[in-house]
C-alpha cells in the first residue's frame, strides 16, 4: 500500500513523465518518492530507466544500489556501487555506501578503505566520520574511532535518521572515553547527557562515579 504522504509529489512527476517520458531527471526524481511511499519495484524501474536514458547519471545507479542493499541483495548492491566508482572514483555517496555494505559483511579492511576515501572527499561530512568511527571501533582502534566520532557530532546533528545516528554516536563516545580512562578529563558525562536528551530520556548531570556506572551499562 502506498504512503499518502507522497501521493501529491508522485502525481506531479507522473504528469511530468506523461509530457516528457524520456526525461531522465523526472525518472530519477520520482524514484525515491515511490520507494519511500512503499512501491519498491516501481522505484527500481525508474532508477534503471533514468540510468538508461543518461548513462553518465551515476547517482541513479548509486541510489538503485541502496534499494538493493535494503532488500538484502548484497551482491547486486556491491556490483552497482563498484560500477559507480569505476565511472567516478570520487563519488562520495558510493564510497560511504560501499563502506557500510562491506562493514555489514565483515569485510572491515575494504570498509575502512572506502570510509577513509569518503572523509577525504568530504572532510566535513558527519556521516562519513560516523561510518569511519564505527569501523575503527569494530577493528579495535578505539582512539581513532573516538576522534572521528567527535568530528561527527561536532558537524551534526542532523534531522530524521541522522538524528538517530547522532544519538547513538554520543552514547558510544561516552563509553569510549571511559575505556580510554578519559572520563573526567573529557567530561564524558556531557556526552551521556546529550545521548539521553536526544533519546528523550531524563537528563541527570552525573558525578564521575555515576557517569561511569551509566556508561558501563550502555556499552552493549
Amino acid at each position: 500500500m502506498s504512503d499518502p504522504r507522497f501521493t501529491g509529489a508522485i502525481a506531479y512527476y507522473r504528469e511530468k513523465l506523461k509530457q516528457n517520458p524520456s526525461n531522465p531527471a523526472h525518472h530519477h526524481n520520482i524514484a525515491p518518492l515511490l520507494f519511500e511511499g512503499g512501491n519498491v519495484r516501481a522505484a527500481m524501474r525508474h532508477y534503471r530507466r533514468a540510468f538508461q536514458l543518461n548513462p553518465k547519471d551515476v547517482n541513479s545507479k548509486n541510489d538503485l544500489a541502496v534499494i538493493l542493499w535494503r532488500m538484502g541483495k548484497w551482491e547486486a548492491a556491491l556490483a552497482a556501487l563498484c560500477q559507480v566508482l569505476m565511472a567516478n572514483s570520487e563519488h562520495y555517496e558510493a564510497n560511504v555506501n560501499l563502506a557500510a555494505v562491506y562493514f555489514k559483511q565483515g569485510e572491515y579492511e575494504l570498509a575502512l578503505r572506502h570510509a577513509r576515501k569518503a572523509t577525504q572527499i568530504r572532510p566535513t561530512s558527519p556521516k562519513a566520520h560516523r561510518v569511519l568511527g564505527q569501523i575503527l571501533d569494530q577493528m579495535g582502534n578505539v582512539k581513532m574511532s573516538l576522534h572521528h566520532r567527535k568530528i561527527a557530532v561536532r558537524r551534526g546533528p542532523g534531522g530524521g535518521k541522522s538524528h538517530q545516528h547522532d544519538t547513538h554516536t554520543y552514547k558510544k563516545i561516552g563509553a569510549q572515553l571511559v575505556t580510554l580512562g578519559q572520563a573526567e578529563r573529557e567530561n564524558s558525562h556531557a556526552f551521556v547527557d546529550c545521548y539521553r536528551a536526544m533519546a528523550g530520556k531524563q537528563v541527570e548531570l552525573a558525578t564521575s562515579e555515576r557517569t561511569n556506572e551509566c556508561l558501563c551499562k550502555c556499552r552493549c
